[in-house]
């Protein structure tokens, strides 16, 4: 992979690999949850794959005990306007789910990707509420990545006899986020902010011209008045990294260019 520094010496991220991230996730769930038996149920993608070999890892380094029971899936999950792809003949949904329920382990961590909405989360929860192992009645905690977003569930209207409405309680997402709010106060990262917000109006039609359209939609965000304005996100604490980073680097390449 890239982060294999003997093949790449030169690459950086701006967004920290997983294998660190997990570490505090698994501390979380071991610590405060007591989580000691965990089934992870994860896509069949360099993401998930790499993702759940962290978990692994990241348990062994730390000694944590915790039992895992892993799942390599290939579901195709779309959203609910776009026509689901055939889920392989070798992991149908329905057989995932009764090998889940199966193992009988009350804790679930989901490590999908999926299409850009909700549908494909939809039908793992509904088939796993149909089947007893979803919902306030199946002793089941279902935990999501971060792929999980908030609109899997916000402004959403269910109807009264959806059974989604049942197979969703208790589902949570839990992740490791960026805490930019910790760098609050501190000049430096204060002024980043404030040039950020600096880059709008005037240089639209310049970031228009290098983003790639959303679908068919253009780049939306860009126009929306709340984009680059504080507060910014919970990546903005990466961006002020990348920034630096990037700083960095090229004070490097202007000493190696001036040397030679």
């Amino acid at each position: 992979s890239l982060d294999d520094k003997s093949q790449f010496p030169q690459f950086a991220r701006t967004i920290p690999s997983d294998e660190y991230n997990v570490m505090s996730f698994l501390t979380y769930i071991r610590n405060v949850l007591d989580v000691k038996y965990l089934a992870i149920l994860h896509s069949n993608s360099e993401y998930g794959n790499n993702y759940a070999q962290a978990m692994r890892e990241a348990n062994r380094v730390l000694g944590l005990d915790i039992n895992f029971y892993t799942r390599s899936v290939d579901l195709h999950l779309a959203s609910p306007d776009v026509a689901a792809l055939p889920v392989t003949a070798q992991s149908p949904l329905e057989e995932i789910v009764k090998d889940l329920k199966d193992q009988a382990y009350t804790y679930i961590y989901c490590i999908l990707t999926t299409g850009d909405d909700t549908g494909g989360f939809d039908e793992l929860l509904r088939e796993a509420y149909n089947q007893g192992i979803a919902g306030p009645d199946s002793q089941r905690t279902w935990l999501f990545s971060d792929t999980f977003d908030d609109n899997q569930l916000l402004n959403r209207n269910f109807s009264s006899d959806d059974i989604l409405v049942k197979a969703y309680q208790g589902v949570g997402r839990l992740e490791v986020a960026s805490n930019s709010q910790a760098l609050k106060g501190r000049g430096v990262y204060d002024e980043f902010e404030r040039q950020m917000s600096k880059l709008l109006p005037d240089n639209k039609e310049y970031f228009r011209s290098i983003f790639p359209p959303i679908d068919n939609f253009g780049v939306p965000f860009l126009d929306d008045p709340a984009f680059l304005q504080p507060p910014l996100s919970s990546n903005t604490a990466f961006l002020y990294e990348a920034a630096i980073a990037l700083g960095l680097s090229a004070c490097k390449s202007d000493v190696q260019l001036s040397n030679n």
